[in-house]
This record gives C-alpha cells, structure tokens and sequence, in this order.
C-alpha cells in the first residue's frame, strides 16, 4: 500500500496499472485518506474533485489514474497518523486521589466530583499530603 502511495504522491517512479486491478492492498478509499493527511491543500483538492468523479470511477486501475493525475508532485516529508489521545499519567493520578477522597468520606466518587465542580474545590496532591 505504502509502495502504492509514495508513486502517487512523490511521482517517483510509476506503477503497471493492470497489476493494480489484482492488489488487494490498493483501497481508494485509504489512499485518499493518506493523500488527505499530507498536507490540507490535498485534503481540500481531492474533496473537491473526488466528490464530483467518483461514480465514473469504477475499477481501481481508473481510481488509481484519477489519484496519480489529480496529487501534484509532492516533497517527500512523513506523513504523521492522526492516533487518539492517550490518557495522561495526571489524569489517572486524579481518579485515583478522588477514589481515596470518596472512600475516606464514605461517599461514591461521582459525589466528590459534583462537590468539586459546585464549589471550585481542589483535590490535595500525594505530595504535599505525605510531606505534612
């Protein structure tokens, strides 16, 4: 697939479009994507005109022409996979502390996170609770 995207994005070398049609690793719909996450002016250039052509396009060999035709020749720069955010260390501690709150009061948690939003209460710190 990668192999697929760098000739259509880096032009730098081109592919036999009838080994295409047999790739299972060709999917428009992820080149596109890929293409798109280069940079927003693809992104804007391939909705524009993809919206337009896509039911003429019918075979990957033509998809394939469309896209190589279509991505102006690109400088070779990585091209970053938007991931979702990972939960932080902080936040984890958080939950924690505000479960050691609520069984200290015998409360539930969702409690002690209702106080703490009404009356701009802080959580203490693991630190500064064991240094006293």
């Amino acid at each position: 697939m990668f192999d697929i995207l760098n000739t259509i994005l880096y032009k730098n070398k081109t592919l036999d479009t009838d080994s295409i049609e047999g790739n299972e690793e060709f999917q428009p719909f992820l080149m596109q994507r890929w293409c798109s996450m280069y940079s927003p002016e693809i992104a804007n250039l391939l909705n524009q005109t993809s919206n337009r052509v896509w039911p003429i396009l019918d075979s990957k060999e033509f998809w394939y022409k469309y896209l190589n035709s279509v991505v102006p020749p690109c400088r070779f720069k990585r091209i970053t996979y938007i991931k979702k955010k990972k939960k932080e260390a902080s936040a984890v501690k958080q939950r924690e502390t505000l479960q050691k709150v609520a069984s200290t009061l015998e409360i539930s948690s969702r409690e002690v996170s209702e106080y703490i939003e009404q009356f701009n209460l802080q959580l203490p710190d693991e630190k500064k609770s064991n240094d006293i």
